[in-house]
Parts: structure tokens; C-alpha cells; sequence
């Protein structure tokens, strides 16, 4: 049975403390440690209501005792980036029979119950990253970093949306797929160690790496600074971590995809609001996302682009990170 912790149309709560729980795959990228903080500091705005944050060391199993520990703690409301996105679903379906709303946060999981999935277009980002791609190398050799499986909820969009563009440049001969991997926990050093295969597979002849993100990017140029070719070889990223810009500023990464993550936590406030309050109806859906079990309400927010030629107006200018913040980057 599912209970009402904010009157609706308040930002009041009435009786006992709200528990959000928060399960994140690690903290070893810096996109999850900013979002712990900022929704730390947002929910600490509610009154009577505490965050519980597990991450799981990209572990799944650990993952998944971490959660069933959240529901004997008490939550009403899980936010969850799986690990993997079938290996938490029996404890994601417990929640569901606890009466806790389950909230997927970037990622989802798969055949379980999920009473809503919020998260970037990934799609799209699949397609920035391609165009850019072929825009500076129409021809050529190209390696392919994706996420690993576990993922689907972000490998799937992302590989349509990169392939769309590809394809065609595949299909006349002028792009090569030398090699495609999809990286284990999006692991830096085993992008790197794929990356210096294909450069000796190629003979160094590489033009373009599309990585899926900035942690893996980071991998794939230190493989190609070991062969002399960091700043001659395209290499995508996405989170617009500070460490890429700053890659980006010194021309070894091309481009990103920034993730506002000011505006995802407010979107999953705004949502753990609604759900408690008997206005879910309110949140405005943009689809759904079939999980294999059930048609996921989701709501779709868009990423930015970001190479060197724009950075300054989509990151300095809008507030993100200022020019000082990006340059001292570690």
C-alpha cells in the first residue's frame, strides 16, 4: 500500500520522517559524487526527511544487499542506477510490494517493477558523438568504447543513435570499424588497453574514438599519448566531467556531452514530491521505456553538446564550472 507523505499541493510534510534511498553504482566517477552532494543538500531542505546513500563499488551483488538493507531501514522512495540492470530486479520487485515507489536514475532495471525511469536523451548523445565524429574524420578507422551490457538501458539508445550516423559512411566503405568492445564498468584502463591493440592491429592508423564517456575517454587517451597521437585523434566523452573539459581546452578530448546535473536532481526531487504527495499524474512523462516486464513512465531531458569551439557559452557562460575551475581540473 502506498502512503501519502506530502499533502498535496504542499511542500509541507505531515507526520514521519520521509527515507529516500539512493543507490549508485560507484563513486569512483565524479558525476555520482556531485549528485550525492547536491541531493544531499536538497532533500536536507525538506522538512523531516533524510537521505540514505549506498554505492556499490560496481558490484551488483553488493548492490543488491544494499537495497534490501535500505527497505529494512524504512525508505518510501528508492532512487536506483543499477549496476546491472538484471540483477537487481528482484529486490526492485520487493520494493514495488513494500510500497516503495522505485525511481530509475539514468539507468534502469530490467524485467521488475519500476514506477518511473528519469534520465538523459541517450540517443541522442549516441548521435553527437557520431556526428562530430564524422564531421572531422568523414573516412577512416574508427574504435568503438561502449558500455557494457549490463547497461542496456543506456548501451541500447546510445549504439542506435551512433549507428544511425556510422552506418552510411559504413556502407560505402569510407568508415572501417577496426575494433568495438563494450567496456566492463566502464573501466579507463581496459579502454586503454583496447585502444593500444587497435593502434598496433591498424599500425597506429586510427582517426576516431568514440568513447562512451569521460572516464573512458581519459583511457583511450592515454593510449594514444603512449603512441604520439593524443590531440590527432577524434575521441568523444559524455558527463562533461571538469577533467574532460579541461582535455577539451588543451585539445586531446573533442568533445562531450554535459549532463546538468543541478536540473536531474531537481527533476527527481520534483518526482519524489509528486509520488508522495498523489500527484504522480502531474509529472510530465515524455514516453515510456519497456524494461521487458512493464512500460517504464519516463521522462527524457536533454544533454548539451560540447567542443571547443562552444565551451565557452555552453559551460562558462551558462555557470557550470567557471574558466579557473576547469583549467585547475585534476
Amino acid at each position: 500500500m502506498r502512503r501519502f507523505w506530502f499533502p498535496a499541493g504542499s511542500s509541507q510534510k505531515a507526520g514521519a520522517t520521509l527515507k529516500i534511498g539512493f543507490s549508485i553504482p560507484t563513486e569512483r566517477e565524479e558525476r555520482w559524487g556531485t549528485c550525492v552532494n547536491l541531493l544531499r543538500k536538497k532533500v536536507a531542505a525538506l522538512p523531516n526527511a533524510t537521505l540514505i546513500v549506498q554505492s556499490a563499488d560496481n558490484d551488483s551483488q553488493k548492490q543488491y544487499s544494499q537495497i534490501e538493507n535500505m527497505i529494512t531501514e524504512g525508505i518510501q522512495v528508492l532512487l536506483v542506477a543499477p549496476e546491472d540492470a538484471g540483477a537487481v530486479g528482484p529486490v526492485l520487485d520487493r520494493c514495488h510490494e513494500k510500497g516503495i515507489y522505485v525511481i530509475g536514475y539514468t539507468r534502469t532495471g530490467t524485467d521488475c517493477w519500476m514506477d518511473a525511469y528519469m534520465t538523459f536523451d541517450f540517443e541522442t548523445i549516441g548521435k553527437y558523438q557520431a556526428e562530430e565524429a564524422v564531421r572531422t574524420h568523414p573516412k577512416g578507422n574508427y574504435v568503438l568504447c561502449s558500455c557494457d551490457d549490463k547497461m542496456t538501458s543506456i548501451a541500447i539508445p546510445m549504439r542506435k543513435g551512433i549507428m544511425g550516423v556510422l552506418q552510411p559512411y559504413i556502407d560505402k566503405g569510407d568508415i572501417h570499424i577496426v575494433l568495438e568492445h563494450a567496456i566492463p564498468n566502464v573501466d579507463p584502463s581496459v579502454a586503454m588497453a583496447d585502444v593500444e591493440n587497435a593502434l598496433t592491429k591498424t599500425g597506429n592508423n586510427i582517426q576516431a574514438v568514440i568513447a562512451v564517456n569521460d572516464n573512458v575517454a581519459g583511457g583511450c587517451i592515454s593510449a594514444l599519448a603512449g603512441a604520439g597521437l593524443d590531440g590527432k585523434v577524434y575521441v568523444s566523452g559524455m558527463d562533461g566531467s571538469q577533467t574532460a573539459l579541461k582535455r577539451i581546452l588543451e585539445g586531446t578530448q573533442t568533445m562531450t556531452t554535459l549532463i546538468d546535473l543541478n536540473t536531474e536532481t531537481d527533476i527527481a526531487m520534483d518526482m519524489i514530491r509528486k509520488f508522495t504527495s498523489g500527484t504522480a499524474n502531474e509529472i510530465k512523462f515524455t514516453g515510456k521505456y519497456n524494461n521487458g516486464k512493464m512500460d517504464v513512465p519516463l521522462l527524457l531531458y536533454p544533454p548539451i553538446k560540447v567542443t571547443k569551439d562552444n565551451i565557452q557559452k555552453t559551460v562558462i557562460d551558462a555557470g557550470f564550472y567557471t574558466l579557473d575551475q576547469i583549467q585547475n581540473a585534476k
